[in-house]
């Protein structure tokens, strides 16, 4: 039974290290990459902020902003390589991006047509991808 007890934590046994700030509104979701140190993050602004440590400052830095949503973005996930993250929006529509390095990225599609209402989940695993929106539905997608 004691097994499946909540473990507690004391509130001294975390200290905030870094308070990132650079989205101009609300943001949404934030998301680590799975094999790098990057901290990605999405907003109510419409867009995404990959962050990054750099030593030489000793602070977290915006390496880049991408933008191609129309709406708040919801949330995001990565492929299992790392190499591509996808999004959801407000705005009925799902993209893909595909990361060269941590200062460049490239949209590689929006996806429309499945939802009719905001998209507020995104989940990759394998090939494919799930999308959960307030239209009571669930779209699952296979990569070709």
């Amino acid at each position: 039974l004691s097994s499946f007890l909540p473990v507690v934590f004391k509130s001294d046994e975390f200290t905030i290290s870094a308070i990132l700030t650079g989205h101009a509104q609300d943001v949404k979701c934030v998301k680590w990459h799975p094999n790098d140190s990057l901290l990605f993050s999405a907003s109510y602004d419409n867009t995404i902020k990959c962050w990054r440590y750099d030593d030489n400052v000793d602070d977290w830095l915006c390496t880049y902003t991408m933008e191609g949503h129309d709406s708040t973005v919801w949330q995001l996930d990565f492929d299992s390589t790392g190499e591509f993250l996808c999004s959801c929006s407000d705005d009925k529509t799902w993209s893909v991006w595909r990361m060269i390095n941590p200062q460049n990225f490239e949209n590689k599609g929006i996806i429309s047509g499945c939802h009719i209402r905001s998209i507020f989940s995104i989940s990759w695993a394998g090939s494919f991808i799930a999308t959960g929106a307030s239209d009571n539905r669930i779209c699952v997608f296979e990569l070709n």
